[in-house]
């Protein structure tokens, strides 16, 4: 030890070094003990009130609305409303009912607007249905496709030639530029 401090070998400043970066960072990357590999940060996310969110009143003042916190159920299969609202910001008008996932910018919350116009969207089957069934209606539980909201039925073709249960997830790919016609892709068989 020296009268100015400690000095430490070049590999155990570098072990100090990765040590100080898996507990400080703030890039997306979080770990609870310093032998863990670092993991992601789960998305936060949240309901926007059932009459939607209006659009800004400028290009530089966003608008806001107070949202309901959402979190996986305990299988980390769908999102379960939470009794806790909080101040999203948006820059553009949303529906109401719409699932957003935020992100904190200058300390406040603001939802990444959905802006896909096809893409895969899950919910569950409204009733049993056989491979030999031509379309199928799913109740939507998650949607990142513009214009589908949690909550919406949306009739699926079932040119795969799927079967499932009341209830069964089912996996569906939206066509956003087609009319919005959407193709059954999968489902969990029995639910």
């Amino acid at each position: 030890m020296s009268s100015n401090g400690v000095t430490l070998s070049e590999s155990t400043a570098l072990k100090f070094e990765k040590a100080s970066n898996q507990v400080l960072n703030d890039r997306g990357v979080e770990t609870k003990q310093l032998d863990e590999e670092p993991r992601r940060r789960s998305g936060r996310f949240y309901r926007t009130p059932a009459n939607g969110v209006s659009a800004p009143s400028s290009a530089t003042e966003p608008s806001s609305a107070s949202c309901i916190k959402m979190i996986f159920n305990g299988s980390g299969t769908e999102l379960e409303a939470t009794t806790s609202e909080e101040t999203i910001y948006f820059r553009r008008a949303m529906p109401g009912s719409r699932i957003v996932e935020v992100m904190t910018i200058a300390g406040k919350q603001f939802a990444i607007a959905p802006a896909v116009a096809n893409g895969i969207i899950r919910g569950l089957a409204q009733t049993s249905f056989l491979t030999t069934a031509a379309t199928v209606d799913v109740q939507i539980s998650f949607s990142n496709v513009a214009n589908v909201n949690v909550g919406d039925i949306v009739t699926a073709v079932n040119f795969l030639n799927r079967s499932g249960d009341d209830n069964a997830p089912c996996y569906v790919y939206a066509h956003g530029d087609e009319s919005e016609t959407f193709d059954l892709l999968d489902v969990e068989c029995p639910a």
